[in-house]
């Protein structure tokens, strides 16, 4: 697991916020062992205010997890504080 996506899964802004300073897309974007992105995490560990920084950080919003599915779909699925389409369409 990346320090992106371990942050993302526990919710570490500050933390975030450095990486994504320093960080490439491809590296935001990673795919981890598990199949998820940093998205996926910070969604299935409902993380809001994470996920926001994310996508207005740009990342790969229609990127598929191992089980086919996007951060959004992983947000309704957990029934997530997070999950609103609005959210995560493109700006």
């Amino acid at each position: 697991m990346n320090a992106l996506h371990e942050a993302c899964r526990n919710g570490y802004f500050e933390i975030i916020q450095k990486l994504l300073s320093t960080l490439s897309i491809d590296k935001i974007n990673q795919v981890e062992l598990n199949g998820s992105t940093s998205l996926h995490a910070a969604c299935s560990f409902n993380h809001p205010r994470i996920v926001k920084r994310l996508l207005n950080h740009r990342v790969g919003r229609s990127l598929l997890n191992k089980d086919g599915r996007t951060a959004m779909e992983e947000a309704a699925i957990g029934q997530t504080q997070i999950f609103s389409p609005s959210l995560f369409r493109e700006k």
